[in-house]
């Protein structure tokens, strides 16, 4: 289990506290996908619990294990952790199982050859073994990446934006990939993610970071349906408020059976259409998501997202 207790931090010299009171537990086997908009602090609370920053306050532990910081050791991190940077720490002019191989060179050629072997196959990229890392695609790299740490034997997968510049097809191909090989090995990890709908997709849990604190914790279903503020619901998509006059107005749904955030009802376009909006509206514009189309109309002076029927 991972426990941050109370953690805190400021840069040397500087008033602003980056993050503030982080206190949030997780159990061992989940996902946890850190959300939140930019520089709120998604990376710097993974280099702290990762030990590369030493906080202003607080601690970190892993299995009841505090984490050292900077403060602790000369060389920072944790063995028992790995984290996957933006860059994939790769070297680029080695090959692919080079790469890969980096963690048991104490091993023999006979020991290592089918651990990587399980690691390529698992992973579907024994096509690519033999490449230069500098001749990879993002997602294959990406791939490399994080066979690396798993041959490492990381108990805890710290992955920083994995998904950010990847096409959409790669994308989906490996959040899927990502999801079912960290169930598979009965890992535990923390994905920050630059986009928020990347987090609904590959986590048990979601932790919303908001000015340097905890927004909500929940599961992604609750996180959805139940942000507990206007910034965690508009961070998933479209969203619509209505105050209670506005809501007596123009809907033709019961008050009091809506979300309340911030004590105004809440409800996202694919549960409202035209026929749940009793005042006169114009269409104003449309958008086309393939699955659905979305409606932006006009009505009493509020603009409002509905589902085109």
């Amino acid at each position: 289990m991972l426990q941050v207790n109370q953690l805190s931090f400021s840069y040397p010299n500087e008033s602003k506290t980056v993050l503030g009171s982080m206190d949030f537990e997780l159990n061992s086997g989940k996902i946890l996908a850190i959300v939140g908009p930019s520089g709120c602090g998604k990376t710097t609370l993974l280099k702290l619990i990762y030990g590369l920053l030493a906080p202003s306050k607080g601690h970190v532990q892993w299995n009841s294990e505090t984490i050292p910081n900077p403060k602790d050791i000369l060389v920072p991190g944790f063995k028992k952790m790995k984290l996957v940077e933006q860059d994939f720490n790769l070297m680029p002019y080695i090959k692919v199982y080079e790469n890969m191989q980096q963690h048991i060179l104490h091993l023999s050629d006979e020991e290592r050859a089918p651990i990587l072997k399980y690691w390529l196959d698992f992973l579907n990229i024994q096509h690519i073994e033999t490449k230069k890392a500098k001749d990879l695609s993002g997602g294959q790299m990406q791939r490399v990446a994080i066979a690396k740490a798993f041959i490492a034997n990381a108990e805890l997968l710290l992955l920083d934006e994995p998904f950010s510049n990847l096409d959409t097809v790669t994308k989906s191909y490996l959040v899927s990939d990502i999801k079912k090989l960290i169930k598979a090995q009965n890992a535990t990890a923390i994905v920050v993610v630059h986009h928020p709908k990347d987090a609904l997709e590959i986590a048990d849990e979601i932790l919303v970071l908001d000015n340097g604190q905890i927004a909500q914790h929940d599961t992604p279903l609750k996180v959805y349906e139940n942000p507990t503020s206007k910034t965690v619901a508009s961070l998933f998509g479209l969203t619509n408020f209505f105050t209670p006059n506005e809501a007596e107005d123009i809907l033709n749904l019961d008050f009091n059976t809506l979300t309340k955030v911030e004590n105004e009802s809440f409800i996202r376009p694919h549960k409202l259409s035209s026929v749940d909006i009793k005042s006169n509206f114009e269409i104003i514009g449309e958008l086309f998501l393939g699955y659905s189309t979305i409606q932006k109309i006009k009505t009493q002076d509020k603009t409002v997202w509905i589902t085109k029927t």
